[in-house]
């Protein structure tokens, strides 16, 4: 007992002589210098926040026989990225587990070898639990196949055609076997919207893959009648789903949808859908938060549904940039804001580059006024040239926060918008290209001097490309023997089936033709920074461009063309 007391005091003792200093806010008023209270501040101990319990996602895939699907592909992806963030397999049982930690949007993807893919939209947050039965449907290289697709003997509990989601405790007594749809589980907050989304967003997806459609058996059919699409079916369908909806997100959602759309019928029922489709966007941007889920479910759509609202667009685009907690939607708006403002500071470039070879002819006053309106557009092109800078720096520190491999190709894309690639007077970098169905193997910068060369950029798809085909071949078959002129041909044509086809059928194309496969990311594509097809330089015998951009893009491509090789023979 005496020993326990020696120590205590020792201990005392010991503590005493040490003065723990911490930063405390002083009570109004106190003065602690000439307080009479010890000198010992004790520092209370830093509560460290627990870390979030992570989101998890579980359940079940079978085939739509009934059974178990094992080694399953199945991944967690944000809504508008690509790249899947978190994976796993299903097992023997058929059964599969996720985690994460984020919230928001997210797409959980289901694959496997010979059935078809699958996917459901999400809304995750820390700490919930989601389970998910879902049912793949035989793929259609499954269906003609002679072995089926190996699948566990263990039935599935409760398959079903698509997917439900739900939580076990309120798990319904039946699945919804026409849409997905998220049952209300027990989170503070009830997202019940989100599965109740799938639906627009897969309208929004397959719209003009149904006009494409359309469009094809229209031009099979043919008729010499002018293709006309029409969107009464789509537009009744969302008529019939925004009397259905109880949420006011899906309604605004679906509503969203339907002002996207172009009605069919007399002007009078035009001028009455335009001023609906007015009211209704004032509304709901004034109704809608910039950070809402809204805007995250397609961001073509939610630009052009924003821009609508007139000049206070500008300033609710940027609250959307800077609010919204989607980084693929932070990106996309920003993306769209460089694109506009490259296409600006060019078109006022070109102006001023006109304006200044229209003064070096003039004189007297009529002179020192075009000098004072080229000075003004220098210093609006300074500004014009200064804003798409911070625009794009502002999406490269999107891009290096959240990295994304689609992001990155794209950002490299946009760095088009910021400068003007190989203008005229400059000299083409090296580079060197495999060729085409031709007798020389490759063509590369030293192939430039000595000839008149056009380099274009063009595929079978793209429209203007192809109505420059008759004029094309004219230039060729009369500048090659008078300007020694040659065509370098980039395709972005992926299929080599289908170029080959165009060739023998359409146009033959006698000049160098090179494939770039990966488009504006190949090696041509990079250097050049194309983003729009057709793109052309015209480059002269010492390799330095002639001519390049719109003035060989728009209806001048003729008369640049002759003002620069001479006049063309008239037509046979």
């Amino acid at each position: 007992m005496v020993l326990r007391h020696v120590v205590l005091g020792f201990l005392l003792l010991c503590c005493g002589s040490f003065s723990v200093w911490a930063d405390v806010d002083e009570p109004k008023g106190s003065d602690v210098s000439n307080s009479s209270s010890t000198n010992v501040l004790v520092a209370a101990p830093t509560r460290v926040p627990p870390k979030p319990a992570p989101a998890k996602v579980q359940g079940v895939v079978a085939g739509s026989n009934g059974k178990v699907l094992v080694g399953a592909e199945v991944s967690l992806t944000r809504h508008g990225w690509p790249e899947e963030l978190y994976k796993g397999t299903t097992q023997k049982d058929g059964r599969f587990a996720l985690q994460t930690r984020d919230r928001g949007l997210f797409w959980l993807n289901i694959k496997k070898k010979g059935w078809a893919n699958n996917k459901v939209l999400l809304w995750l947050k820390p700490g919930a639990t989601v389970s998910v039965e879902a049912s793949l449907k035989p793929g259609p290289k499954a269906t003609r196949a002679k072995t089926k697709p190996k699948v566990a003997s263990k039935p599935a509990s409760r398959p079903t055609t698509l997917a439900a989601v739900s939580h076990p405790s309120s798990r319904p007594a039946g699945f919804a076997q026409s849409q997905p749809r998220l049952v209300k589980t027990p989170w503070k907050i009830q997202p019940a919207w989100a599965g109740q989304l799938n639906p627009v967003v897969q309208l929004m997806k397959s719209g003009r893959k149904h006009w494409r459609q359309a469009l094809l058996q229209h031009k099979a059919s043919g008729k010499k009648t002018p293709f006309v699409y029409s969107y009464k079916p789509t537009n009744d369908l969302i008529d019939k789903q925004v009397k259905a909806a109880t949420i006011p997100i899906v309604k605004d959602a679906w509503l969203m949808l339907k002002s996207s759309l172009h009605p069919s019928g007399r002007p009078v029922e035009y001028q009455a859908f335009e001023s609906w489709r007015m009211g209704f966007i004032k509304k709901l941007v004034q109704s809608t938060p910039p950070q809402s889920v809204l805007w995250s479910l397609s961001s073509m759509l939610s630009q052009n549904t924003i821009g609508m609202i007139g000049p206070e667009a500008k300033v609710y685009k940027r609250l959307v940039m800077l609010t919204h907690p989607s980084p693929s939607i932070r990106y996309a708006f920003r993306s769209r804001k460089l694109m506009g403002m490259g296409f600006r500071w060019r078109a006022i470039r070109r102006s001023m580059l006109k304006l200044k070879n229209t003064a070096k002819t003039q004189t007297g006053k009529v002179k020192e006024q075009s000098l004072a309106k080229v000075k003004k557009l220098e210093e609006k092109l300074q500004r014009a040239k200064r804003e798409t800078r911070d625009t794009y720096d502002e999406m490269a520190t999107l891009v290096a926060k959240y990295p994304s491999k689609r992001l990155k190709r794209g950002l490299k894309r946009s760095k088009w918008h910021t400068h003007v690639v190989f203008p005229v007077g400059s000299t083409i970098t090296p580079f060197k290209v495999a060729l085409w169905e031709s007798s020389k193997p490759t063509f590369s910068h030293n192939d430039l001097k000595g000839h008149h060369t056009l380099i274009m950029f063009w595929a079978t798809w793209c429209a203007p490309c192809v109505a420059k085909m008759p004029l094309l071949h004219r230039m060729y078959k009369h500048y090659k023997k008078t300007k020694s002129f040659q065509i370098l041909a980039v395709s972005y044509d992926s299929n080599e089936g289908v170029l080959r086809r165009y060739r023998n059928k359409e146009w033959k194309m006698p000049w160098f033709n090179h494939i770039a496969k990966k488009g504006s990311s190949s090696n041509m594509g990079e250097m050049f920074e194309t983003v729009i097809l057709p793109t052309l330089f015209l480059v002269g015998p010492d390799g330095k461009v002639m001519a390049r951009g719109m003035d060989l893009r728009s209806h001048t491509f003729r008369s640049v063309m002759t003002r620069l090789l001479g006049p063309l023979p008239a037509k046979p």
